[in-house]
């Protein structure tokens, strides 16, 4: 039963932060945010400038690394 009660008081507690955070129009977490903008910057060597999903082909800009 503990496990149970500790699940629920965890779900019922981020569900709440979620809300909280979807209200001021946030679409992502901070974690997840982080993470992208972490592999953005570690990947800013190349830009894509159109990608088609058929045929899955990109067009790529390649561009000096600023850093």
């Amino acid at each position: 039963m503990a496990t149970y009660t500790h699940c629920n008081k965890f779900f019922t507690e981020r569900g709440r932060q979620v809300e909280a955070m979807m209200a001021v129009g946030h679409v992502y977490s901070e974690v997840a945010v982080k993470a992208l903008e972490d592999a953005q910057s570690k990947a800013n060597t190349h830009t894509i400038l159109s990608f088609d999903r058929r045929s899955t082909r990109f067009l790529v800009q390649e561009r000096q690394n600023p850093r």
